[in-house]
């Protein structure tokens, strides 16, 4: 709850950017440059599922790092992002 309220304070901060705190593209063609849109466009996104986007690779979870700072859940099953794209995430 205190994520979402502070995502919501956020948001009104910046009334340009919706309010989308959930982002699930399960199983799609999603590539590295559609996470760059997604997060760019819904930056206070906490949860974020790509299950089974099989073109999804590192390059995605550096652009998931940048823009994504409240960021809480992340669901990456079956796509190709290795264990050393996972360190864009630890800081």
């Amino acid at each position: 709850v205190e994520d979402f309220e502070n995502a919501k304070k956020k948001q009104q901060e910046d009334a340009s950017k919706p309010l989308v705190t959930n982002i699930r593209v399960f199983d799609s063609f999603a590539t590295d440059e559609t996470v760059a849109k997604l997060v760019e466009a819904f930056p206070y996104t906490t949860r974020l599922d790509f299950s089974q986007c099989k073109k999804i690779t590192d390059a995605s979870l550096f652009f998931v790092a940048q823009h994504l700072k409240s960021l809480r859940e992340l669901f990456l099953t079956s796509t190709n992002v290795t264990d050393s794209g996972l360190q864009y995430l630890t800081g």
